[in-house]
């Protein structure tokens, strides 16, 4: 870009000066378009991993539940149980997806120093 600038603000007119802003134009489309495909890329994995992270906890404590002695039962409240499978399903679907989308972002700010 400080190239394209510092062309642009010459005080004559060079051949070829056309084609060349076209190839600057051209790549910094091509840098825009793949840093929007990267960003996709990573939404998607995130929000893949995280519900598969979501999916194995729920069948994991399913799992813990169902294979609880009966004095389990007797000392904790249906509505209990039904509530921490809520509440930690819901962690693993919303809060830990942009815990983790904050942390990336702020280790990219970290790398390039700005």
């Amino acid at each position: 870009m400080s190239l394209w600038v510092a062309d642009a603000t010459g005080n004559g007119t060079s051949i070829g000066k056309e084609e060349n802003n076209r190839l600057l134009l051209g790549v910094y489309t091509a840098l825009g378009i793949s840093q929007s495909l990267v960003f996709l890329g990573g939404a998607l994995t995130v929000y893949f991993g995280s519900l598969l992270a979501s999916k194995k906890l729920h069948n994991e404590m399913l799992a813990t539940v169902i294979h609880a002695p009966m004095s389990f039962f007797d000392t904790t409240p249906l509505g209990r149980i039904i509530n921490r499978f809520g509440e930690d399903t819901d962690a693993m679907d919303n809060d830990l997806r942009w815990y983790f989308f904050e942390w990336i972002g702020a280790f990219f700010q970290v790398i390039t120093f700005t």
